[in-house]
């Protein structure tokens, strides 16, 4: 079923509506925050994950990166292949 999911991912942006992609980025999010996924899985939902805020903040994809990274935020330490200069660009890009 994951990697049915994950091969879905081409889709994301320009087919899934709104709810229904905060909604894969929660599950993605969940999934490493609980450590669900190893390794190939991981590395290729961890790559999703992060090329979500290379988009437009007004897109869909955008913000499905910020629900991901919302559900394993307290793990990101600990994620190895994690890059922290991109949180860096990400919250650079918010307005809060």
């Amino acid at each position: 079923m994951l990697y049915f999911l994950f091969d879905k991912y081409k889709f994301f942006q320009p087919y899934y509506p709104a709810q229904e992609l905060a909604m894969t980025g929660y599950l993605f999010g969940s999934l490493i925050q609980n450590q669900l996924l190893e390794n190939i899985l991981f590395s290729i939902a961890i790559r999703y994950i992060l090329d979500a805020p290379n988009c437009p903040p007004e897109t869909n994809l955008f913000k499905f990166g910020l629900q991901a990274l919302g559900q394993f935020e307290l793990r990101l330490t600990k994620c190895v292949h994690f890059n922290m200069s991109r949180i860096s660009a990400l919250d650079a890009s918010l307005e809060w």
